[in-house]
């Protein structure tokens, strides 16, 4: 119970953060579109930082042992999330990608290094790793119903850039000069404000009476924020592991609706406006359900 008042304590935070981003909208200090450059900043470079920095400041001393257990609990919760959202979504695109896809680059990694802190986020680094690489193959072959996948795109991800570069830091015996060391600590301490001002101008800019009046967007949001995180913890339930590496799990699979769906849908004409209104939606519903499967994740052990 009390690690459930702790993580509404900074799920409330996050929401004050996303308060500044839509007021800065509706305020009318920024226009709407102008989200799109704070998100490729966080993207490219706030978001990578922190990968590389869990890596830099993560447990060495155990080996890859750990590691490789997360990148193996990552996998399992992805395949959950897939299964799940391609049984109840096959015709329905947007949400088919929205079910399987959570936030756990914006959302998941800033309450992970709030809740469980920063060197545990080392835990989720190989899930968002091959949550983007996923999004950028399967997840746009859902979308636009092609069958090819650029190589080049995947290999110049972001956060497998990222992912690589931290395997690199972690396996070999580097020290970055103090310099480096305090600028990479500096921009990995950005993330969270800024991944959660992000999803505040993403909800300025949202049409909020449709959003929210739309039951398709509540039945999507139900998936993706309480179906698919319970069955991952009574999937995760069966696989041996650390308290602190299957929480880490758990909260980025109960991140709500990734981002990317509304970039994509928008890239390829589909319904931008609603993909946009299920990652506004997910994120302020997530609020209460991201508390609420972690308590029942305690209750199930």
């Amino acid at each position: 119970m009390e690690q459930v008042t702790l993580l509404v304590q900074q799920l409330l935070k996050m929401f004050v953060y996303m308060c500044v981003g839509f007021l800065l909208v509706r305020g009318g200090v920024l226009k709407k579109g102008e989200s799109r450059v704070p998100a490729q900043m966080l993207l490219y470079v706030f978001l990578p930082c922190t990968i590389v920095n869990s890596f830099y400041t993560g447990d060495r001393s155990r080996g890859a042992g750990p590691l490789m257990t997360s990148i193996l609990l990552g996998a399992a919760a992805l395949i959950v999330a897939m299964a799940i959202s391609a049984l109840l979504f096959r015709k329905r695109p947007i949400d088919n990608f929205s079910g399987a896809f959570s936030n756990a680059g914006f959302m998941g990694i800033p309450l992970i290094g709030m809740i469980l802190g920063a060197p545990y986020v080392i835990y989720i680094a190989g899930m968002v790793a091959m949550l983007n690489a996923l999004q950028w193959t399967y997840g746009q072959m859902i979308l636009s119903g092609e069958k090819r996948v650029s190589t080049r795109a995947l290999l110049t991800n972001p956060m497998i850039v990222a992912f690589a570069l931290g395997l690199i830091v972690f396996f070999l015996p580097v020290r970055l000069p103090d310099i480096a060391e305090t600028c990479l600590g500096g921009m990995a301490a950005c993330n969270t404000p800024l991944a959660m001002i992000v999803l505040g101008l993403y909800l300025g800019e949202s049409d909020l009476r449709r959003v929210f009046s739309d039951q398709r967007v509540y039945l999507t949001c139900a998936v993706r924020l309480l179906l698919v995180p319970i069955v991952t913890v009574l999937v995760l339930k069966l696989i041996p592991a650390e308290y602190e590496l299957r929480t880490a799990i758990i909260l980025a699979a109960c991140a709500p609706v990734g981002s990317n769906v509304a970039i994509y849908a928008q890239k390829l004409k589909l319904d931008h406006a609603y993909a946009v209104g299920l990652v506004c939606a997910s994120t302020v519903l997530s609020i209460v359900t991201i508390p609420a499967v972690i308590y029942v994740a305690g209750l199930i052990g």
